[in-house]
């Protein structure tokens, strides 16, 4: 790390610590002198969630606080979509706990959110990344370079990704008396010369986000600090976070490291990420752009400056705001970080769907070790969970003739235990849980415009949009593992899956299967992301994917025959979906995903109806 970024870490640190101090002073006065002991080791708020041995983590946690390394920590875990580790320890300064509920000094942690709010400008065509900054900012124009007779103009990409060839720091990051202008006005005189080549090196720090931050500022006609709390932070529900303390409009928010915020509030905005952009139904950024944000976006470039350097792990590499823990071999990140000065450390691991964000107020140098320790514990504890088994999916069948509803509460012949109207005569149903809440409920799909609701019984739609064409086929699934099924349909052999239930582009595109397959869906592999699949009537074939990604079937098998209608669930509750078929009034349902007999078989409805699965209750 160089020097100048070490004396602003000192001085960043110095005045955390100042505020903090006085903080504690004020509280310890209200409390009527009340200190919290140096090493206290009780947990806040507990939570920890049926199925998941979180002890490991637990004890380490305790540990370092008891050892005073650090004095106080806080700690949040998701897996996937379930909450399921929530605690602090210690105390946050002299006087004062550390609480679940602590609002912290993110440092570099920032980022992550800063470069999500420029991904925003992407998203909307506002600019693109590889346009030079000097079509905005004609300062940075045909820049000189130290050393070098050549003119150099470097792009919004290199500044988002530290390769810009601009110094790492600039005093007018902490200057709150001045505007971003000013701020950006002031980085481009001194890095006139550049230091390097834009795109050869690798220099962390926070000037060149600075000078992405004016960009967005100069095309949307809005203060940066402004812009992220329209466009990220409320949205994302991140109502305790903002670029000061006090949580004030600044004119010159630090891009790059200023920001205040919470465990919940950070939560929420990992998990928009992890689920594509989404937040509670909701599209915040795209998936193409949570995806480019995590891609190797240093190219290449020699790293000269990073504090990975000083981990032992020196040629980690940089994506928008995540660190590259470890890639794959399409040089996308799959397990990313945002490591703050101050030991702040948000995460997510793609491999095994855990999220996390620690918090601590100490050098991230001397807990570095304690979160990379953390870290490999979450991964252990979520891979040998045993999450609590879901509700059985049970069957039911829609009658196209009248638009009549029958479902049944269990996978046994008899008479339906509800029935309903909904739709009319021509209309194909689609089952999801559209809203979140656990139940499934059936929908209808005509010509090319969806109807769903939110509940099972009669009445009028809840949502109605366009997607899809005439002659189209309907799915519904939880494509990005958000827990809401949103739509798509199938045509011709090629998927159109939508992230959200409104109208508008796909989000994937996946050509799968022929023309004349029927389309099926199911997280047939239990990782709580939906999946696409096809069956073939004419042969009675099923061909299923473990990604919803063009390519060849991950599982095939022999199932039912020629006309055979298919059906997907997860009938015992196992956690995984398997294959059944719709016979002329008779359900066959198989408990695993290969050829053989029905494990059993049920009874509903009449030939010509189309069969149902879902969790109805």
């Amino acid at each position: 790390m160089s020097v100048s970024i070490q004396r602003g870490l000192r001085k960043q640190t110095r005045a955390v610590t100042h505020r903090l101090a006085l903080g504690c002073l004020l509280v310890s006065l209200c409390l009527g002198g009340f200190v919290v002991p140096r090493t206290t080791t009780t947990a806040s708020v507990a939570t920890s969630v049926s199925g998941y041995d979180m002890s490991g983590v637990r004890s380490q946690l305790q540990a370092a606080v008891a050892a005073n390394q650090p004095p106080g920590l806080s700690l949040s875990l998701r897996h996937r979509n379930r909450l399921i580790f929530r605690e602090a320890y210690g105390r946050l300064a002299f006087g004062v706990p550390f609480t679940t509920e602590s609002r912290v000094f993110l440092a570099s942690s920032t980022k992550l959110i800063s470069m999500a709010a420029v991904m925003v400008c992407v998203d909307r065509g506002l600019i693109r990344l590889d346009d030079p900054v000097g079509a905005y900012l004609p300062a940075f124009r045909d820049m000189p370079v130290a050393g070098s007779t050549q003119r150099a103009n470097p792009t919004i990409r290199q500044c988002m990704a530290h390769t810009s060839g601009m110094r790492g720091s600039s005093a007018a990051l902490d200057n709150p008396a001045i505007t971003m202008e000013q701020a950006v006005a002031i980085i481009a005189q001194e890095n006139t010369p550049l230091r390097a080549q834009p795109g050869t090196e690798f220099f962390y720090g926070g000037a060149s986000m600075h000078v992405a931050g004016r960009v967005v500022e100069v095309v949307t006609g809005t203060p940066f600090d402004t812009f992220v709390r329209q466009n990220i932070l409320t949205p994302c529900r991140m109502t305790r976070t903002a670029f000061t303390e006090s949580g004030d409009f600044t004119a010159n928010p630090r891009v790059a490291g200023g920001m205040w915020s919470t465990l919940d509030d950070y939560m929420n905005f990992l998990t928009m990420l992890y689920a594509n952009g989404i937040f509670e139904g909701q599209r915040v950024l795209s998936a193409a752009a949570c995806l480019e944000m995590r891609r190797d976006q240093t190219q290449g470039a020699r790293v000269v400056s990073s504090p990975y350097q000083g981990y032992g792990q020196a040629d980690t590499r940089y994506g928008f705001g995540w660190w590259l823990n470890t890639l794959d071999s399409n040089g996308v990140g799959i397990n990313v970080s945002d490591g703050g000065a101050l030991g702040t450390l948000p995460w997510i691991d793609y491999r095994t769907g855990a999220l996390g964000v620690f918090f601590a107020q100490t050098a991230l140098s001397q807990v570095f070790q304690l979160t990379e320790q953390v870290r490999a514990s979450v991964n252990n504890a979520v891979q040998q969970a045993t999450p609590p088994r879901p509700n059985p999916r049970t069957v039911g069948v829609y009658r196209p003739a009248n638009g009549n509803v029958y479902l049944k509460f269990d996978n046994a012949s008899g008479f339906a235990d509800m029935n309903f109207f909904y739709g009319q005569a021509g209309d194909i149903p689609v089952v999801g849980d559209w809203d979140g809440d656990g139940v499934q409920s059936v929908g209808i799909f005509r010509q090319g415009q969806f109807f769903l609701k939110n509940t099972n019984g009669p009445g009028a739609a809840d949502v109605v949009f366009n997607f899809g064409a005439p002659g189209d086929r309907p799915v519904a699934g939880d494509w990005n593992g958000d827990g809401r099924d949103t739509i798509g349909v199938y045509r011709n052999g090629v998927f159109l899956l939508r992230d959200t239930n409104d109208a508008g582009p796909a989000d994937y595109i996946i050509n799968y299967g022929n023309p004349n397959d029927l389309p099926v869906v199911g997280d047939w592999n239990g990782d709580l992301f939906t999946t696409v699949g096809c069956f073939r009537p004419s042969d009675g074939f099923a061909y299923l994917r473990n990604t919803n990604t063009s390519g060849f079937a991950d599982v095939a098998f022999f199932y039912g025959l020629a006309g055979d209608l298919p059906v997907t669930g997860d009938w015992t509750g196992q956690g995984f979906d398997t294959f059944g078929i719709y016979r002329q009034g008779t359900f066959f349902l198989r408990n695993s995903n290969t050829p053989g007999f029905a494990d059993f078989a049920v009874q509903l409805g009449l030939p010509g109806d189309l069969p149902l699965a879902g969790r109805w209750r």
